[in-house]
């Protein structure tokens, strides 16, 4: 490892111990008090004061979806809704970490690749980018994730709601039994529900704040049935169950669509992965044709290129793939 590397490589290190020691300082200081809060809410991350469901923006659009990727930290509401029980603070300690650790491992294969002085700078910059986005991606996935998986339950759990009603309890009592009987994710968030209905919200801003953190129209829907019917009263239950045959038929259509499309997900990891696997054929069949690639100078631009080329590629064929319902 040549001279020019090992102070940076050092400074990387020392950065990343640094940073560990004071999120833990930080961590013990709010450890007592997070503790007591979370025993309130059943572990689940603090959320403001109720508001009116509005539109969903669960799935994202665009370019802005991307973008969400690049950000420091995460919001509450998004580790809530990714059941991932670590605080703010501790997730961007996590993503500095990620990042130092980054750095580190980019500059050590750095001296395979012979890059010293100012051309080692760009490297290093990636390797700390790739590690703060890193955590986020993760995050988003698990909420994508546990965000579908409570939406094929909520229909069930619709249907539970209305039958417990039509067989005379009250919708307390129906919400209780489905924090009782359902599996989680959903089985959890309602059981939240109920304990800030016990802590004396009143139904309607206990489910505001399902409705929060859960981000799914087919949630907004029902807590605005909800808000509706102890306004104006009516049948609950005959809403319900509509309710919950519409959100059947939509993951039936998704599922289908998704069947559809799989040709286009399975060419886009075909088209991005094939340059991959040439390059590291041409590496093991012909080793010396293969460092021409690596040599300074216009050749390494070229390969840089063609490696954001390969990542958007892939990006524009998955949203294109990607239709919402």
């Amino acid at each position: 490892m040549s001279l020019q590397i090992e102070p940076i490589i050092g400074l990387a290190a020392g950065l990343a111990v640094l940073l560990s020691v004071f999120g833990y300082a930080i961590h013990l200081q709010g450890a007592r008090v997070d503790a007591r809060l979370r025993a309130f809410v059943g572990g689940a991350a603090l959320r403001p004061a109720p508001r009116v469901p509005t539109p969903s923006r669960a799935r994202g659009s665009g370019g802005r979806s991307l973008l969400r990727g690049f950000r420091l930290g995460a919001r509450p509401s998004q580790l809530a809704q990714a059941g991932v029980s670590v605080s703010p603070r501790g997730f961007l300690r996590l993503q500095l970490i990620a990042g130092s650790v980054g750095c580190v491992l980019v500059g050590a294969a750095s001296t395979r690749f012979g890059l010293s002085g100012m051309s080692l700078i760009p490297a290093l910059a990636a390797g700390a980018l790739g590690g703060l986005v890193g955590p986020r991606i993760v995050l988003r996935l698990r909420r994508k994730q546990r965000l579908t998986k409570f939406e094929s339950q909520f229909a069930n759990a619709l249907d539970l709601i209305a039958n417990s009603m039509q067989a005379g309890l009250s919708l307390t009592q129906a919400l209780e039994m489905v924090s009782r009987d359902m599996p989680a994710p959903l089985a959890p968030e309602f059981a939240q529900t109920i304990r800030e209905m016990g802590l004396g919200l009143p139904v309607g801003e206990a489910l505001d704040g399902l409705a929060e953190r859960v981000p799914l129209r087919d949630v907004e829907i029902f807590v605005s049935a909800v808000h509706i019917q102890y306004r104006t009263g009516g049948h609950l239950s005959e809403v319900l169950r509509t309710i919950a045959s519409t959100v059947r038929e939509r993951v039936n259509l998704r599922g289908e669509i998704r069947s559809l499309t799989a040709q286009q997900r399975f060419s886009a990891y075909l088209v991005s992965g094939l340059p991959v696997f040439l390059a590291l054929l041409l590496k093991f069949i012909n080793p010396a044709y293969f460092e021409h690639l690596l040599e300074p100078g216009l050749m390494r631009v070229f390969v840089i290129l063609a490696g954001l080329g390969i990542v958007a590629g892939f990006y524009f064929m998955m949203r294109i793939a990607d239709i919402e319902v």
